[in-house]
């Protein structure tokens, strides 16, 4: 007997609603009472066609009767007109092969998981994503070029992706264009979305007429990647068990949706292939509906009919509905639900937990944060804390889940490891060859006996691979071009690696030149994770100290900062006062445009704006000074600083400029000491007047104009001890601006700190930018 298939009217849809209403029924224990599954009672319930022994066992389970007028006609092959007939036929085959696959979808694809391992209906995540700018067409061929220009600190967010354009809900996208290729960054959620549209197409929220097929291509093997027909037999296969001619029939009639995830996850020898065939495929199969995903628009081939979207972080709404959704297993009511959650956003709406409040846009730093809250009762104010205990449950419900996955320490060594190396290589994006030569370097240093090299190789292989498949901390960005899988994880572990590192005293090279200061945000944030932080701050302390210890010239001009510091009148900190002088004594060297002016006037502007890192770190120490600089310091510093810093533009500027120094003087009220105000204007009528006699002033310059800017060296340094040549050489200079960082990212240590002994502060604060040779309370307290 052949297998009819019936379309249910409206009274039949609403005579089985009053029904399940007069028994007390919901409409899901039509599951029980029928053995029906939920896609055939979702289907009759809107209206589709279902076949009729479904219809009966639903009318002989309510106790209902058939009534004229409850079906339309049946659906059969003998309809009398052909077009009919095969209208008809066609739509029971998407019917069917619809059927098919959402069964399919809905055991393999209806859920996703979540972090600590339980399980989450699709279809209650609803994303947003951006709409964004297509990139241009020569980035497909010159991607090695890019990376070079790409700038990593600014825009690591950013690489592969164009300009973002305006926010919508990620099904509208899907609706308007047929054509969308999805991206985002890793963990956003592309496969979230992707499983989400399955479902909503299955259940009738999208696409209702459309047979969903969800393709999950990473699972290619080579061999089937480097196949020319892989694509188009595996979408056969999904979509007609292997039958060519039916599922030809039903793409040629546009019946299909299409979701490609993780198309940039393909093995490296079938990408290109599988690429080009999908390309070629949408092409072919034009009315059919595609979404693709992917971590970049970095594609080996564009894909000219296709829209961008990015996946977009959480809103605030997203955020209390996601938040919600995690608490629901641990809560017995609505009501309890609601406390958790709003105890959740009081502790995160905490002043002192902004970097959190900050970070739980993206889903995984999310998660984190509500495990965190369940398991802790509170919230981490700093990242590497939430990092920290997160990873540590996230790691433990692993190993209940996995077979012998790695050792946690291990994979935390290794991550921290790796993090160093790419900070000494000033790397955010890093190349994988380069990963693995470091993954196999680590693992050879730490083993404890000699293992040959294969097996080496063999095990950081599969070490690295659980680290961006498992565990999603390392990501492939592109072709062969890895990174943590965001900002803050690499900050993370490089914050564990850096606290390593300075209890090892293997302190080289940290403070370089090409260290930027994000590298040491998160030491500063890992300060907090101890009891205190006087150990770690004094321990940097010293090394910092050590950095300039066996450079005797460099000893020579901090023996002279700090007594310029101590010979001013001045009510600023005698720290500040030091770093001022500091700048002032090098910033020729570090600053070599300061040192050619236009004239005296362009000078004074210079040096006063300049952004020169050393000046700034009297603004630090001091936020008078700070305040001075920001508005008017020759007017603002007090006297003695300000009269030599316009002395020390004085000896880069021309000499007739010394008429209009004085004048300066005068201006701002600047006094001079009566002998050192005479011996400038003996000096000052030494000069010929230009204007009137420029011929003689250029003979007279050329023949004595040597001795004479020697004597005003020699009244500038004799009556105000500054204005010395100190000629650093370039690995003095690059110590010396090493030796400054450090200090910057010691005070920064101190102000962020919040497990600081007052007495540690005090005396750290009072022996900054002194000689090598400490005074006896911090030797004696570093014992």
């Amino acid at each position: 007997m052949a297998s009819h298939s019936v379309r249910v009217e409206p009274q039949a849809i609403h005579k089985v609603q009053q029904a399940l209403a007069r028994q007390n029924l919901k409409q899901n224990s039509l599951a029980e009472l029928t053995g029906l599954d939920s896609l055939t009672l979702n289907r009759f319930f809107r209206g589709e066609l279902v076949r009729f022994t479904a219809i009966a066992a639903i009318y002989s389970a309510l106790e209902l009767t058939w009534e004229e007028g409850d079906t339309l006609a049946l659906f059969t092959q003998t309809s009398k007109s052909p077009f009919n007939s095969r209208q008809r036929h066609l739509e029971i085959l998407i019917e069917r092969s619809r059927e098919r696959c959402c069964a399919k979808i809905q055991s393999t694809y209806s859920k996703i998981r979540l972090l600590d391992g339980r399980w989450l209906e699709a279809e209650r995540v609803s994303p947003s994503v951006y709409t964004l700018d297509k990139l241009p067409l020569d980035t497909y061929h010159s991607r090695s070029d890019l990376l070079q220009q790409f700038n990593a600190i600014r825009n690591f967010d950013r690489f592969g992706l164009g300009e973002r354009q305006g926010r919508i809900p990620g099904i509208d996208a899907a609706t308007l264009c047929d054509k969308l290729f999805v991206v985002g960054k890793p963990g956003i959620g592309k496969t979230s979305f992707l499983r989400y549209l399955a479902m909503a197409c299955c259940n009738g929220n999208f696409q209702r007429r459309s047979i969903p097929i969800l393709l999950e291509l990473k699972a290619l093997t080579d061999a089937e990647g480097t196949s020319p027909t892989c694509v188009q037999d595996w979408i056969y296969r999904e979509l007609a068990e292997g039958d060519r001619d039916l599922a030809e029939n039903l793409l040629h009639h546009g019946c299909v949706l299409i979701l490609c995830d993780e198309l940039d996850e393909i093995p490296e020898p079938a990408r290109r292939s599988v690429q080009y065939q999908l390309r070629t495929f949408s092409q072919r199969y034009f009315k059919n509906r595609f979404v693709l995903a992917s971590k970049t628009q970095f594609v080996e081939y564009p894909f000219p009919a296709f829209e961008w979207v990015e996946i977009a972080e959480f809103s605030l709404e997203q955020i209390r509905k996601f938040v919600d959704i995690w608490f629901a297993d641990f809560s017995d009511s609505p009501a309890q639900i609601h406390a958790l959650t709003r105890q959740f956003f009081y502790q995160l709406c905490k002043p002192e937990n902004w970097r959190i409040a900050e970070l739980v846009g993206h889903p995984f730093n999310l998660s984190l944060a509500c495990w965190l809250s369940i398991a802790y009762n509170s919230l981490p104010a700093y990242p590497c804390d939430l990092f920290d205990q997160g990873l540590r449950l996230f790691w433990h419900a692993q190993s209940q889940q996995d077979e012998a996955p790695p050792s946690k320490s291990e994979r935390l060594a290794l991550l921290s490891h790796l993090a160093l190396r790419t900070c000494d290589r000033g790397e955010l994006l890093f190349d994988r060859k380069k990963l693995f030569a470091d993954s196999v370097a680590f693992l050879q240093a730490t083993s404890s006996k000699s293992i040959p090299l294969p097996q080496l190789e063999a095990r950081a292989q599969s070490l690295l691979l659980h680290l961006e498949k498992r565990d999603r901390l390392l990501s492939e960005r592109d072709r062969g071009i890895y990174s943590f899988s965001s900002v803050e994880l690499h900050q993370y572990f490089l914050g564990r690696a850096l606290v390593t590192r300075l209890k090892l005293q293997d302190f080289e090279g940290t403070f370089s030149r090409s260290t930027p200061k994000l590298w040491c945000d998160s030491f500063f944030d890992s300060l907090n994770r101890f009891p205190s932080a006087d150990d770690l701050l004094l321990h940097l302390k010293r090394k910092t100290d050590e950095i300039l210890a066996r450079e005797p010239k460099l000893q020579i001009f901090l023996g002279w900062v700090q007594r310029k510091a101590t010979s001013v009148a001045t009510s600023y900190k005698p720290a500040a006062v030091r770093a001022f002088y500091l700048s002032l004594g090098i910033d020729r060297d570090l600053e070599p445009k300061l040192a050619n002016p236009l004239d005296f006037s362009h000078a004074v502007d210079r040096s006063v704006k300049s952004p020169l890192h050393n000046r700034s770190l009297a603004c630090w120490l001091d936020a008078n000074v700070a305040i001075a600089f920001r508005h008017d310091p020759l007017r603002q510093l007090d006297p003695d600083l300000a009269l030599d810093l316009i002395l020390d533009c004085l000896l880069v500027t021309s000499t007739h400029d010394l008429g209009f120094f004085l004048t300066f003087l005068e201006d701002r009220n600047l006094q001079l000491d009566e002998n050192f105000s005479e011996s400038l204007h003996e000096l000052n009528q030494q000069l010929p007047d230009l204007r009137t006699h420029p011929q003689k002033y250029e003979a007279w310059w050329e023949a004595r104009s040597h001795d004479w800017i020697e004597s005003l060296r020699f009244a500038i340094i004799g009556y105000r001890n500054i204005g010395y040549v100190w000629q650093l050489d370039s690995r003095e200079q690059e110590l010396l601006e090493q030796y400054l960082n450090a200090h910057k990212y010691l005070i920064e240590g101190l102000n962020r700190a919040t497990n600081v002994s007052s007495q540690l502060q005090y005396n750290l604060e009072e022996t900054l930018l002194l000689p090598a040779l400490l005074p006896p309370q911090i030797r004696s307290s570093s014992s």
